[in-house]
């Protein structure tokens, strides 16, 4: 259990201790409301009790009146029992409502019974003395004292009998409402302690809370202040700005690139150190997304001086108010290392082409007889050399087109070319790299369709070049590389199928980068430079178009199939695309 309560983060902890705690105060509460329920059904009680017992005394002031009217009737006081009636209304009254207060008390209901009898008993003797008196006045004569002596005697021992109930009646509720203020006592006692005990649960909580949530804010302080002192000390510069283009906030690195320490740079628009930032915002425009198009900026230092600038963005929302987070990276030096790479790259091309060219010219001389007939020997380590000299001449090439792609210095002409011809052609010149390698190749075209497409000629023989060469190298002996042509909507697909194993999955994603070899140890049996694709893929986006790859093809076990799309003249605009891989 404490282990498993180890595991959970802070925050659950707290959460946590607050529902437990929040528990048992609402328990306490509960129990407290309990409490007060039952005081309130005492007191209730208790004036119920009270209410009985002055309804007993007010029966018993109406059997005290009833006897005066007793005493009427012997002393023949007519006057008096004339008044009578609303006396014995009264009692009526008086034992109703006792009826009617005593109905969940069966004790004192058989107490009421009982003294029903004896009143009517009593009655009846009362009523007999009114009938003698009555009787005795129309005759003009007065009862005897003896009689009088005992109806008397018999109404005091009716009565005495009636009192004796009602005292036994009156006693029972007294202790009833001794029982139920005991009770009262004790509830009120039991709420007042419920309620002490929620009060100190309600503060222990209170303390609780205060305290957790001290740890927490003391915890949130430490992890602010090393999430600061890293960003702080990033290399890389960490940029801060509202979304009206205010800087809020700049790490130690971009003070430097922006030569401004934080409490100057505070307030001011991000378009002065990033101009085409303040632009893009003044016009409304998305900056995460503008950013994800255009990396590269012209950035301004405080002094003014310019420098390349990548800026890379994540919109933020920060206590209701969003924040744009950059990582900026002056690319300065970056730029100065890639200058004198191409440069470098440049040089020693050109200072290896010239005499490559000179080489190759001689071997093939060499190999023709210009110099006279050689022997079978010396023909075959010519003819190794010269296609030796080949592929250093394909190489260098090939890193002179790289070189001009990453510069942008590469040039393409495009115009509308029929692409079935360019197809046929470069299908021809590959024959020999075929035969040397027992491939044939076949082509298919749909017979009377225009593919035209809007490309450089000379640069879509070299994509179809490097195509058909990699499907050569990679399909076995005897196997047949296919390329098809198909019109689709607005563009013209090419593919060309080989035979080989196909791609490693491991290796798909890194098909089209530089140097990429599926096989790059020294004992590889293909040879080449993993800059064909890399050329490819430039050559093709140059000219508004898109490539990929499907390894296996569909309906084939193994092998890949290199395809890529270029716009046909009627297309409505031309479109970048990324490399698409299947």
């Amino acid at each position: 259990m404490i282990a498993a309560l180890r595991r959970l983060g802070f925050e659950n902890r707290l959460l946590l201790g607050f529902g437990v705690l929040a528990l048992c105060v609402a328990g306490l509460l509960a129990l407290s409301g309990r409490a007060y329920n039952e005081l309130l059904l005492a007191q209730a009680w208790q004036t119920h009790t009270q209410a009985v017992l002055a309804n007993v005394t007010q029966l018993e002031a109406a059997l005290d009146e009833d006897r005066g009217l007793l005493y009427c009737a012997l002393s023949g006081d007519r006057t008096g029992l004339m008044q009578g009636g609303d006396r014995v209304a009264r009692l009526h009254r008086a034992r109703e409502e006792i009826q009617h207060q005593l109905q969940d008390n069966r004790y004192q209901l058989e107490r009421l019974a009982r003294l029903d009898t004896a009143l009517r008993e009593w009655r009846n003797n009362v009523s007999e003395m009114l009938r003698a008196t009555c009787d005795g006045a129309q005759q003009g004569e007065r009862l005897v004292p003896q009689e009088v002596a005992r109806l008397a005697q018999l109404s005091r021992s009716y009565r005495m009998r009636v009192s004796a109930i009602l005292s036994e009646m009156a006693a029972a509720e007294r202790e009833l409402l001794a029982q139920r203020e005991r009770r009262a006592v004790e509830a009120r006692a039991g709420a007042n302690r419920l309620l002490a005990v929620a009060a100190l649960a309600t503060l222990v909580l209170a303390l609780a809370a205060m305290l957790m949530l001290r740890q927490h804010v003391r915890r949130l302080n430490d992890s602010e202040h090393r999430l600061r002192t890293m960003l702080a000390h990033l290399p890389d510069g960490v940029v801060a700005f509202d979304e009206m283009g205010r800087i809020a906030w700049l790490n130690d690195a971009a003070q430097a690139m922006f030569r401004l320490p934080l409490e100057q740079a505070l307030g001011l628009p991000i378009g002065r150190f990033a101009p085409e930032i303040g632009q893009a915002m003044a016009q409304g425009a998305d900056i995460a997304s503008w950013l994800e198009r255009r990396r590269t900026l012209d950035g301004r230092r405080s002094d003014g001086v310019a420098f390349p600038l990548e800026m890379m963005t994540n919109p933020l929302v920060l206590e209701a108010q969003p924040v744009i987070v950059c990582i900026a990276r002056d690319l300065s030096e970056q730029r100065r290392i890639d200058r004198m790479k191409r440069e470098f790259v440049s040089v020693v091309s050109h200072e290896l082409r010239t005499p490559l060219t000179s080489l190759r010219g001689s071997l093939a001389l060499l190999a023709d007889g210009t110099a006279g007939e050689l022997e079978p020997g010396a023909r075959r380590m010519v003819e190794m050399a010269n296609r030796t000299c080949d592929r250093l001449v394909a190489l260098v090439n090939d890193i002179l087109d790289l070189e001009k792609t990453e510069s942008g210095q590469l040039s393409i002409h495009a115009r509308p070319i029929d692409a079935a011809r360019v197809a046929r052609e470069t299908l021809a010149a590959a024959e020999g790299l075929a035969g040397r390698h027992g491939v044939a190749l076949a082509l298919s075209v749909p017979a009377q369709e225009r593919l035209e497409v809007v490309a450089d000629d000379r640069r879509l023989e070299q994509v179809l070049g490097n195509l058909l060469s990699n499907a050569v190298k990679f399909s076995p002996e005897g196997a047949t590389v296919q390329m098809a042509l198909h019109r689709l909507e607005h563009r013209v697909r090419i593919e060309v199928t080989d035979a080989g194993p196909g791609i490693p999955p491991a290796f798909r994603e890194h098909v089209f980068e530089k140097f990429a070899q599926a096989d790059s140890t020294d004992r590889r049996t293909q040879g080449g430079t993993g800059l064909g694709l890399t050329i490819s893929k430039a050559l093709v986006e140059r000219m508004d178009g898109r490539i990929g790859f499907e390894s296996p093809p569909p309906g084939r076990p193994h092998g890949t199939m290199f395809w890529f799309e270029l716009p046909t003249p009627d297309a409505p605009s031309p479109r970048r695309f990324d490399a698409l891989v299947v």
